[in-house]
């Protein structure tokens, strides 16, 4: 099965709910990635501000 990683500039309820009922879809912050998680998933879907974050924060 395909592991999904959403990483988001921030998660909200809505986000975090509706990714709970879909199997193998997992959804963290730029803030708190890592490479564990990148390791463990087949796709990344990133949002521009998490991409933006995640620049800034690797410099």
């Amino acid at each position: 099965a395909n592991r999904i990683m959403i990483v988001a500039h921030e998660i909200n309820e809505n986000l975090e709910l509706a990714s709970r009922n879909i199997p193998n879809v997992s959804v963290t912050t730029a803030d708190y990635l890592n490479p564990a998680y990148l390791v463990g998933a087949d796709k990344v879907i990133m949002t521009e501000q998490a991409l933006k974050q995640l620049e800034e924060r690797l410099g």
